[in-house]
C-alpha cells in the first residue's frame, strides 16, 4: 500500500496568514483533498462528547464557508505540490 503525505504549514507575516501545502510527488487534488477531510474527520472524532463534536463540526463548516466566499481569503494562494 502505497503512503501518501500531505503536509500544511502556515506562516503569518504582516498581518496575514501564508498558508503552504506539501504532498507527496505525483499525488492529485482530490486525494489532497481525502486526506486533508479525513484528518478534520479524525479531531471531531476525538472528541467525546457528541455535543461538542457536534459544535466543533458546525464552528469548521462556519469557518470554511467564511474562507471561501470570502474575496481577500486565497488571493494569495501558493500550492506547493511536487
Amino acid at each position: 500500500m502505497e503512503k501518501l503525505y500531505v503536509g500544511v504549514r502556515a506562516e503569518f507575516k504582516d498581518e496575514k496568514v501564508f498558508y503552504y501545502l506539501d504532498a507527496t510527488n505525483g499525488i492529485s487534488l482530490i486525494d489532497v483533498r481525502a486526506i486533508l477531510i479525513g484528518g478534520l474527520t479524525l479531531t471531531i472524532k476525538g472528541i467525546e462528547n457528541p455535543e461538542e463534536q457536534y459544535y466543533t463540526f458546525k464552528q469548521m463548516v462556519r469557518f470554511i464557508e467564511g474562507e471561501l466566499f470570502n474575496d481577500e481569503s486565497f488571493k494569495d494562494l501558493y500550492l506547493g505540490i511536487n
